[in-house]
């Protein structure tokens, strides 16, 4: 059976254009946020290839990072438990006496959930600290933080090959954490020599950061392809928040009926409402929001 029947993936995701609230003009919405009630957005796009390396090698047992709110655990952890795989989740901080609602469902999915300090979760990208959790767990693979590797930039891909049967716009916009999804999109407009320009907004509090990384990320140099990091609306940090954002969030779903969550799209899409006032080419160009899911976390925090 297909793995996307037998999660019962909705694909391709909807592609809805809407008039952007106060403003005469349309933008388009990847809905990624509609693949599936719990395996949202870009995670699915970047654990699909993980669910055929399962299948393929009959992987029994994996372990993975994140911190208590994330959306790669929360998306792991119901797929690992729909493929009857055991998980092993190496959490950041101590959550044991009170578990947040995403560690919650994760633990009812079978889960077992690791709490280690700051200092420790430092390793998690190290090799030897890697070989010694698995063999510890009697685990076969780690999954990185974020599920981001060379495997899900190709994947992540295709929702380029989508918009071509759907709409192709001049301009994609989406939000920037760990940055495979950015990366992926740029391998592969890059490739098909597609004329997109990518535009990330950071929702880290890291200046330069992500431009210095997503080369690096990429799957091949990128020569042609304009695309850009918009440094400026991470509202002070990774999950921070203010009364301004969330005015703009509850409006924008009063006014579309499109949820946004309250780490990344809610970013992403209160930037371009000030991008257009700045930039007002934009309102003259085809413009995609790629919506990359995460409601879950809403409840979290």
């Amino acid at each position: 059976m297909p793995i996307e029947r037998l999660l019962q993936i909705t694909s391709p995701s909807p592609l809805e254009q809407i008039t952007w609230p106060h403003m005469q003009h349309n933008v388009w919405i990847k809905r990624d946020d509609l693949l599936h009630p719990v395996i949202s957005g870009n995670k699915w796009r970047k654990l699909k290839p993980l669910t055929q390396k399962i299948q393929q090698q009959d992987i029994q047992h994996l372990i993975s990072f994140g911190g208590g709110f994330s959306n790669h655990i929360h998306a792991l952890a119901y797929v690992c438990n729909r493929l009857n795989v055991a998980c092993t989740l190496i959490i950041r901080g101590d959550y044991s006496h009170q578990l947040t609602p995403t560690l919650l469902d994760a633990k009812n999915w079978g889960a077992k959930l690791v709490f280690v300090n700051k200092k420790e979760y430092l390793k998690r990208n190290d090799a030897d600290y890697i070989e010694a959790l698995k063999l510890r767990h009697n685990a076969q693979i780690c999954v990185p933080e974020g599920g981001t590797d060379k495997d899900t930039l190709v994947y992540v891909g295709s929702i380029v090959e989508e918009l071509s049967s759907q709409h192709l716009p001049e301009v994609i916009i989406l939000p920037v954490g760990s940055g495979g999804t950015f990366a992926g999109l740029l391998s592969h407009i890059e490739q098909h020599s597609l004329a997109i320009e990518l535009i990330g907004i950071s929702v880290l509090k890291a200046p330069g950061y992500h431009t210095q990384l997503i080369p690096e990320l990429t799957a091949l140099p990128i020569q042609n392809t304009q695309w850009r990091i918009e440094d400026n609306f991470h509202q002070g940090g990774y999950a921070k928040r203010n009364k301004v954002l969330d005015a703009f969030s509850e409006q924008f779903f009063q006014q579309t009926k499109i949820p946004l969550d309250s780490v990344y799209n809610n970013k992403s899409f209160f930037a371009y409402n000030q991008l257009v006032n700045s930039q007002p080419e934009l309102k003259n160009k085809t413009v995609c929001l790629l919506h990359t899911g995460g409601i879950q976390g809403v409840r979290s925090n």
